[in-house]
């Protein structure tokens, strides 16, 4: 995975949570009221599932495309012109990208650094916690407790938890605390903050984190008193005894309010739900919440992946040619690839005169190499019976699909452009030429599902004294003279 796949990838999480966020936050209310607090709580698992699913590679769409040798031979150097492009692309964005990466991953430094000093403070500022008989710890201060502190989800009560507090409100103080302890909060609260820190650039994603400390607050008091539904009165005055804390811990589950206290007050005054409306309720929320993880990975674009002769499996395009590093005249390399296939070459004669090259350096269909070797004789293949016979190609052909913006062209002897012409008008753009720049050199293409971006890098490259700029409305040929100077080029293959 390079620069380019990681921001990517931040992007897409970054959306994908945010989107699932406010779908979650607009319906904790209303979910609330329904099926209890408990149930928005757990609403809030979509997020962290939306995110995982926007990190899952994209469906693949799989199209078909010639191999190398048959589908790009503009020119003997078609490799060189490719190898030239896909430098300058990195030249100019690797720069930006690394930089990028440098930016984030220092933030996330600066925000995990942050969070362990300010959870060092509060520790610090507890004093020395003294172990109590029934296994809670006291502390040497009050502010900001009671609260369950640190991984070892230790209850951690204040100095002055015995005169600040009735024993009736002491009892649903530490019941509130013991059902944090019991569903784990602290370890939910650190994944949270985990994936804020790894998206700090994103406000949506601390927004939701405070909700999501908030909902969590309303599912244990809706515990508490679920249990005892007659201690309403006390609970809201344990609450309005706590007051505030100034901010929260990501290792803590305080107990005096960081947020609103009017919420955590007014939720006193709902109706319970029964049991089976809680069980509905947490129903809706997992199928809801599979719902949207499944969208989310299907909204993805899917990922165009060319059957490229080198990488396709073997018991989908038939035997393989034998390798042979050294350079062979194309005829010869089509007949050992059709004797290993098992076919029958007709009109082998009409291969003389093709290119002499290492045709069967890698490991290549025996039928794309027959391709390859013909296509560079302007012929085409077709079966027959046992075999395989060599015809002239058809007529000049250019279709585009705009659905996987792909190409399919059929060019022989066609100046540059009148190539680029057909393009721009199978695109639907408009075809512009500078003054002066010649377009009269005949190319000849042979091209099925390649993308459009990589016919337009490839005739790019064989400009002498221009370059192509594509837009969405045009496609220009412009006066480049600093391409003048470049190595003379080999003559075309046919």
């Amino acid at each position: 995975m390079d620069a380019a796949d990681v921001l990517r990838l931040l992007v897409a999480t970054s959306v994908a949570g945010s989107v699932s966020a406010l779908l979650v936050a607009a319906c904790a209310r209303p979910l609330r009221r329904w099926a209890g607090a408990g149930c928005a709580y757990r609403a809030w698992w979509a997020v962290p599932l939306a995110m995982c699913a926007a990190s899952l590679p994209a469906r693949e769409v799989t199209v078909a495309a010639a191999p190398a040798e048959a589908v790009g031979m503009l020119s003997a150097n078609a490799g060189q012109t490719t190898d030239a492009l896909a430098t300058q692309m990195l030249s100019s964005g690797l720069d930006w990208q690394v930089a990028l990466l440098s930016i984030w991953g220092l933030g996330i430094a600066v925000v995990l650094i942050a969070q362990v000093v300010g959870h060092r403070r509060f520790a610090a500022g507890l004093g020395r916690l003294r172990r109590r008989r029934d296994g809670l710890f006291g502390a040497e201060t009050s502010e900001g407790l009671p609260a369950v502190v640190g991984l070892r989800a230790r209850i951690v009560l204040p100095a002055d938890f015995e005169t600040r507090y009735s024993p009736d409100e002491q009892a649903l103080v530490l019941a509130h605390e013991r059902v944090h302890v019991r569903r784990r909060d602290v370890w939910w609260n650190l994944l949270a903050t985990l994936l804020c820190a790894a998206h700090w650039f994103n406000p949506v994603g601390w927004w939701a984190l405070r909700r999501l400390r908030l909902d969590q607050e309303l599912a244990c008091d809706a515990a508490v008193l679920a249990a005892r539904p007659d201690s309403r009165r006390r609970f809201a005055e344990a609450l309005l005894k706590s007051g505030t804390c100034l901010q929260s811990r990501t290792l803590a589950c305080q107990w005096p309010a960081t947020h609103p206290l009017k919420e955590r007050i007014e939720m006193l005054g709902q109706i319970i739900p029964g049991r089976r409306r809680r069980a509905a309720g947490t129903a809706v929320v997992m199928v809801v919440g599979s719902m949207l993880t499944v969208g989310v990975w299907a909204a993805q674009p899917p990922r165009t992946v060319a059957a490229d002769a080198v990488h396709v499996e073997t018991k989908n395009v038939g035997p393989m040619a034998p390798i042979d590093p050294a350079p062979l005249s194309g005829r010869a390399a089509a007949e050992r690839a059709a004797a290993a296939a098992g076919l029958r070459l007709r009109d082998a004669d009409a291969l003389d005169g093709a290119p002499t090259r290492p045709w069967l350096e890698r490991e290549t269909p025996a039928r794309a190499i027959i391709m390859a070797v013909a296509a560079s004789r302007g012929l085409d293949v077709v079966p027959d019976g046992d075999g395989l016979r060599l015809v002239a190609q058809g007529p000049t052909r250019v279709e585009y699909d705009a659905g996987s913006r792909t190409l399919e062209l059929q060019l022989k002897d066609v100046p540059v452009g009148e190539a680029l012409r057909r393009i721009a008008d199978a695109t639907g753009r408009r075809f512009e030429a500078a003054n002066g720049v010649s377009l009269t050199q005949p190319v000849s293409m042979r091209m099925q599902s390649v993308p459009l971006a990589t016919v337009e890098a490839l005739i790019d490259g064989e400009l002498d004294g221009a370059r192509l700029e594509s837009e969405a409305a045009a496609l220009r040929v412009v006066a480049a003279p600093e391409k003048r100077g470049r190595a003379p080029r080999k003559p075309p293959l046919r």
